[in-house]
């Protein structure tokens, strides 16, 4: 396994840690996960998911509150970009709490991102295989 800031996900390797945290959330929900699903994630599938489909992308925006924007301001590198950020509860006193900041070209990866990042950190782990340049 590779670690990982979620920013740099893209391709197979932001499916695959999509597939991560909806495979997580349907056990939490109790929702039963085939085992040969799991089996085949662990070994790298994406298990079907795919971060740039609205289909897939806008229900998880509604269920978890992500509210992407698109940064208007010619003097940044990032102007264009869509931003997808959640507060980051750890800090306590809401006026401590400091936004986590997600960005891509495309608002669904800027979404994805977020979402990733909320459930499984800033930095995760992928497989090796999906950790290579071109994997992406």
């Amino acid at each position: 396994m590779a670690l990982i800031d979620v920013q740099q996900l893209s391709g197979q390797a932001l499916n695959w840690a999509l597939a991560a945290c909806e495979l997580q959330r349907l056990e939490a929900a109790g929702v039963p996960v085939k085992a040969w699903v799991i089996g085949h994630h662990e070994a790298g599938d994406t298990c079907c998911y795919d971060a740039e489909d609205w289909s897939q992308i806008g229900p998880i925006m509604a269920r978890e509150g992500i509210c992407p924007r698109k940064l208007l301001a010619p003097e940044s590198p990032y102007n264009g970009h869509w931003l997808a950020a959640y507060e980051d509860e750890t800090y306590g006193d809401t006026k401590d709490r400091r936004p986590k900041l997600f960005r891509h070209e495309v608002a669904q990866v800027a979404i994805a991102r977020c979402y990733i990042a909320r459930r499984l950190g800033i930095r995760i782990e992928i497989p090796d295989a999906l950790a290579l340049p071109d994997a992406a």
